[in-house]
């Protein structure tokens, strides 16, 4: 991708965030997922989220994890940014990723007005090499 400009415009243009909540142990969880065909475009993202400090991460995913799955790499890469946090993966099951019981779909938002009331939102993306990950605060 070039440029944190386009990486970020091009992350408002195809996240939504999506609202959680479980009624059994009362986490609330988010997920900011992509609103376009992922073959029509250059970045591909997921999120992890970490209840007690409120902070969404959207993530550029690497060839192993496009290949392999991110259900367990994503929230270890986001928890070696952003040390003190533990990160979670809500995954199309929406099962509580602490106590196993269904989460409840609260509430839909696009990622601008999300952001207006939380402000711990990141964008992390590869830059030339790519093993360097840039981190972003939206």
């Amino acid at each position: 991708m070039k440029g944190n400009e386009q990486v970020r415009r091009l992350t408002f243009c195809l996240m939504v965030v999506h609202r959680y909540s479980c009624k059994k142990c009362k986490n609330v969880f988010v997920q900011a997922v992509s609103t376009s065909d992922t073959d029509m475009v250059p970045i591909f993202l997921s999120s992890v989220y970490a209840p007690q400090s409120s902070t969404l991460v959207i993530m550029e995913l690497t060839e192993n994890e496009l290949r392999f799955g991110w259900n367990d790499s994503m929230p270890k890469r986001a928890e070696k940014i952003f040390s003190g946090n533990a990160f979670f993966y809500i995954d199309s099951t929406q099962v509580c990723p602490i106590c196993g019981e269904s989460l409840e779909q609260k509430q839909i938002s696009g990622l601008s007005d999300y952001i207006k009331e939380h402000p711990k939102v990141y964008l992390v993306y590869f830059g030339r090499k790519d093993e360097e990950e840039i981190v972003v605060h939206l």
